[in-house]
Formats: structure tokens, sequence, C-alpha cells
């Protein structure tokens, strides 16, 4: 689902300067060195969330597709 992140948030995840949100759990997490080494508590970082403008800009059939993946994905845009 990252292609829900604006550039600059995706980057900063990727650093392990920011933090999202768990789909599931809610809490924030941050994914070290590159998504390699799975989730690491991130709560003291900056909280970035899915863009609702990219969401937006998804045809249904996109959006259903997310919708399977991530039931509650809506909860995430911000």
């Amino acid at each position: 689902m990252g292609e829900l992140f604006q550039p600059g948030d995706r980057a900063r995840l990727i650093l392990g300067q920011a933090a999202m949100p768990c789909p599931i759990c809610g809490r924030f997490l941050t994914f070290p060195n590159g998504f390699r080494l799975g989730p690491a508590p991130g709560d003291n970082l900056d909280q970035v969330y899915w863009s609702k403008a990219i969401w937006d800009s998804y045809t249904e059939t996109r959006k259903d597709y997310c919708r399977s993946h991530v039931p509650n994905v809506e909860q995430w845009l911000r």
C-alpha cells in the first residue's frame, strides 16, 4: 500500500524518520533499513498517513482491490 503515500512521506518511512499506524492494531510503526527488518515501534516519530488525495484519484475497482487487502483502509487516510 506504499503507493498511497505522498513521495516525501514514503521516503521518510523508508529512512526510518517517520512512523505510520498499523492498519490492524493502530500502533505507530517504522520500517528501518528500507523495509527489510520488519516494523519497529515509532511512537516518538512524526506520524504519516495514506493520502486521501491519492485515494480519491483511484477507480472504484482499484479501491475495492485495496479494501480487499486492508478492510479499514479509509480509516488511515489523511
